[in-house]
This record gives C-alpha cells, structure tokens and sequence, in this order.
C-alpha cells in the first residue's frame, strides 16, 4: 500500500490520525495513534518505537471493547511477526495463539490456493 491509501484505510477503520502520544508499554517506549490519551475509550493502535510493530489494537464498536495484544515479536528477514496473539471481548479473554515454525519467504506452492484443490493438498508437509 501507499502511505495514502493505508491512511484512508485506517480512516475508515475509525481510526483518528490526527490524535497521537507516545507512552510506554511493559517498560518499551510506544507511539499510539489514534488517542490523545491512555484512558481515551477510541480506536487506537499501539505502535514499539524501535522495531516499529503494533504491540496492542483496540477498538471500541456499538458499545464493545476488543482489545488485541502482540508479543513475542521473531525477526524474519527485514521484518518482524508476532509469536504471540491475546484477544479480549470487554476485558475478558477470549483467545490466545501462538505461532511456531514461522520463516521468512518460504516458497508456497500454487496449488495452495487454487480452491478446487482445497482438502486435497496441504502446504505443510505430512
């Protein structure tokens, strides 16, 4: 994406581009974007200041609060993914993943997504 179109898309996402601070989190300087403040209760994106990684989402929608939490971030490559995902629904947990094996640009065979072989070929190997 171009540095317009994710803005726009984070816009539409109802995320206000002009608020922003930076804090910390778990002792690790981040920027939020989204809030003027830590209590605001607005669609914000926790952002480390270093690796340049989303560490926390939250989004508030008719009422509800989901909150996502990204940890455990591996360097694959150029880039970063997270080993660890939390999701809470208005402060309560609803689920934890974890992420294994990751690498950086493995060869993915066409097959993998071509629907009509979906059941019939797998990426992983048996």
């Amino acid at each position: 994406y171009s540095y317009e179109t994710a803005c726009s898309k984070m816009k539409d996402l109802g995320y206000d581009l002009q608020k922003s601070f930076a804090t910390t989190r778990k002792g690790e300087p981040v920027y939020v974007i989204g809030a003027a403040a830590e209590n605001e209760k607005v669609n914000q994106i926790w952002v480390d200041k270093q690796k340049l990684v989303i560490v926390r989402l939250l989004k508030y929608d008719d009422g509800r609060k989901e909150e996502g939490i990204f940890e455990k971030h591996l360097k694959l490559g150029d880039s970063y993914t997270e080993t660890k995902v939390t999701f809470y629904f208005d402060d309560k947990l609803a689920q934890i993943e974890y992420y294994f094996n990751c690498t950086a640009n493995p060869v993915l065979d066409d097959r993998l997504f071509e629907p009509t072989k979906f059941g019939e070929w797998h990426w992983y190997k048996k």
